[in-house]
């Protein structure tokens, strides 16, 4: 009997161990995931491209404010605010900080990626379209897949590996037959929740298939989201280019 009982656990712990590694080997690599989720938005090294917030609360508009974004790889980028109250401030993004000039001002002021730029969106989530090379990627360890918005996906966990990346860990979860990004949950250092977002649909454009815009919601106050878009996008070549402090008051692309 004992024998038996024991043979049986010995086929069902085989059995466990070769649908682990047969589904390990079914997986794509996490980090291949994440550069084909980033394609999805930002597909050249450098691009040249206009950003769209508008913050709703209640179901009713709130704000809205554009920017032009010049983005060279995913640790350069400069931003200027286009809106009448605000235009002629620049935000520079740089592997080692961020910075905001205001007009007439000789020195810029040091800010983080996470400060918050509008609504529920931060200074990062404009700077830093692609993720790539600021996290590392793992399927995660509790939920490695499920359904999200109706896709069968890969549920990965990011964590920043950049002294400048935005959040500390990203809950990313990218459908498995496109590899587009479907949600994502933004949590802070100590854990918190921050926010959470779901991406928009694919479109085909000039640039190819990209996903234009996606959507954050408050973790704590549900009434309010802000929707993000990306659009007037071209590519461009900033060899030679001084994404610098001390050419910010002077810089035009």
């Amino acid at each position: 009997m004992i024998k038996n009982n024991l043979k049986i656990m010995a086929v069902v712990l085989f059995a466990s161990v070769c649908s682990s590694i047969a589904q390990g080997a079914e997986r794509p690599d996490a980090e291949t995931l994440v550069h084909k989720a980033d394609n999805f938005r930002q597909p050249f090294s450098g691009a040249n491209l206009k950003v769209r917030l508008t913050s709703y609360r209640n179901g009713k508009q709130h704000n809205e404010a554009n920017y032009h974004i010049w983005s060279s790889g995913n640790e350069k980028s400069l931003v200027a605010m286009l809106d009448p109250k605000v235009r002629g401030q620049k935000v520079l993004m740089l592997p080692e900080g961020m910075w905001l000039h205001m007009p007439n001002s000789r020195r810029a002021i040091r800010i983080t990626p996470m400060q918050r730029l509008m609504g529920q969106a931060s200074y990062g989530d404009i700077t830093q379209l692609r993720m790539g090379g600021l996290y590392k990627a793992i399927y995660n360890p509790e939920t490695p897949d499920g359904e999200v918005e109706g896709k069968s996906v890969w549920n990965l966990k990011l964590s920043s590996i950049h002294a400048n990346a935005t959040y500390t860990t990203i809950d990313l979860s990218v459908a498995k037959d496109t590899g587009q990004p479907v949600s994502a949950a933004f949590y802070l250092q100590s854990g918190k929740l921050l926010k959470k977002a779901i991406y928009g649909s694919i479109e085909d454009t000039s640039n190819g298939s990209v996903i234009s815009n996606m959507t954050f919601f408050d973790s704590m106050k549900a009434n309010r989201k802000t929707v993000m878009e990306l659009f007037d996008m071209k590519e461009k070549d900033f060899k030679g280019t001084d994404f610098s402090v001390r050419t910010l008051a002077r810089w035009k692309p």
